[in-house]
């Protein structure tokens, strides 16, 4: 999974950020997960992941939302700043352009909502929706735990 330099950081919160656009100094997992937040749907889903990427960075995984709307992402950062979407413990990355997929031509295959836990290296190890598919997410849970 590569990551576009053209990608604006949104980080209201002030989450700090270590190095390499990380949270976590040496990340053994990594979490992407490309989010349509235009989509009410999908921005019913970022309250989940509120949950999810608290357990995750426990285990030592990174979070990278990047999100993509054809809005200008207006309606997500009002949402989120009046704290109608939990708040998450790592920054999101606004894909206006839609770099992400781009950098990534595998994901057009894959539906919307699809996300991916990769090793350290970027190596997929498990893909899907972990909000709707909760035996992923435990195995996903179980992954980053048995390695920590």
């Amino acid at each position: 999974m590569k990551l576009c330099d053209t990608l604006k950081i949104y980080n209201p919160f002030r989450v700090h950020i270590a190095n390499n656009n990380q949270t976590l100094p040496s990340p053994k997992y990594k979490m992407f997960v490309y989010l349509n937040v235009a989509c009410s749907s999908c921005l019913a889903e970022m309250n989940e992941w509120a949950e999810i990427s608290k357990k995750l960075k426990d285990g030592n995984c990174e979070c990278y939302f990047i999100l993509y709307s054809k809005d200008n992402f207006q309606y997500f950062k009002y949402l989120y700043e009046a704290y109608e979407i939990k708040k998450i413990e790592f920054p999101f990355y606004l894909d206006k352009n839609d770099c992400f997929l781009s950098a990534n031509p595998f994901l057009i295959k894959f539906a919307t909502g699809q996300n991916f836990l990769t090793d350290a290296k970027n190596n997929i190890l498990l893909k899907g929706n972990f909000c709707s598919d909760k035996e992923l997410l435990k195995k996903a849970i179980s992954i980053i735990n048995n390695n920590k």
